[in-house]
């Protein structure tokens, strides 16, 4: 299972679920513990973050003395289904809107 899956997995689960964004970034860290700036920087796009939150998140990780590199950002292409067609219930279930 590649990054982007594992984004996109969480994602659908957090918007399924009605979990805050803030769930989403901590399950990714527990799924990958080093995660690049690169990473951190889709992760705060999709997330709906701004730009500084990433090289925040990346000097909290890796601390101070570790330079951001610069790299170019470029969004990830995730491919997340349609969910305006259900209701979705406290526990998670979809159920289709009547």
């Amino acid at each position: 299972m590649g990054e982007l899956d594992i984004l996109e997995s969480l994602l659908m689960i957090s918007k399924v679920r009605g979990y805050q964004r803030g769930w989403v970034y901590h399950q990714y860290l527990l799924m990958n513990q080093s995660p690049s700036i690169t990473e951190l920087r889709q992760l705060a796009y999709c997330l709906g973050y701004k730009a500084p939150w990433a090289e925040h998140r990346y000097q909290e990780i890796y601390g101070d003395s570790l330079p951001i590199p610069q790299e170019e950002f470029v969004p990830p292409d995730l491919k997340l289904p349609d969910l305006s067609r259900f209701n979705v219930a406290a526990v998670g279930i979809l159920q289709p809107v009547t």
